[in-house]
């Protein structure tokens, strides 16, 4: 995992995060609902440890994405960080992923290949998987609609009586997408 320090790839890469995203008035950054369209994706909320990938999730993901050919990455803040880096180059490993949790792991960072083939937006308390239906159940290790049903059960834990927050609400503008 390196830093981009290069301002024109830095600029670049968050250029391309901006064209497939909208920001909501905060920094948080939700992915476009016609990006989505135009290139038949899917967007499923999974729950997340402080940290962004637990290592039981690291060894899903990095295989599932070394698979289908991925070898490198990109972290793109979503969220002002000077003076901290804005970009990272990762490698798609074991080793980079754990590097990226350690380091970035209570920062917002999106992470994707440069042809945004796939994407996954990382927040403190949860993360959005996003692309292609196939490729997003294998990065889950679940059907979509059980990986929402966990999600919404992981809100629930958190207060049994929750019937509307933002988790849920945020997760909801996806499900119909």
């Amino acid at each position: 995992m390196k830093p981009i320090a290069d301002p024109f790839a830095v600029a670049r890469y968050l250029e391309l995060v901006g064209e497939m995203t909208i920001a909501d008035g905060s920094y948080e950054r939700e992915f476009d609902p016609a990006w989505l369209r135009l290139r038949k994706w899917k967007v499923v909320s999974a729950a997340s440890e402080f940290g962004h990938f637990g290592p039981e999730e690291i060894s899903r993901v990095v295989p599932v994405l070394n698979g289908a050919g991925y070898r490198q990455c990109f972290a793109v803040a979503t969220e002002p960080l000077n003076p901290l880096p804005l970009c990272y180059d990762l490698t798609v490993s074991e080793e980079d992923f754990s590097n990226f949790r350690r380091e970035c792991g209570l920062l917002r960072y999106l992470l994707m290949d440069e042809a945004r083939s796939w994407a996954i937006s990382c927040y403190g308390g949860y993360k959005l998987f996003a692309g292609p239906f196939e490729l997003l159940e294998k990065l889950l290790g679940e059907s979509i609609p059980v990986a929402r049903k966990n999600f919404r059960a992981s809100v629930h834990s958190i207060d049994p009586r929750v019937t509307d927050s933002l988790l849920l609400r945020m997760a909801s503008r996806y499900e119909n997408a």
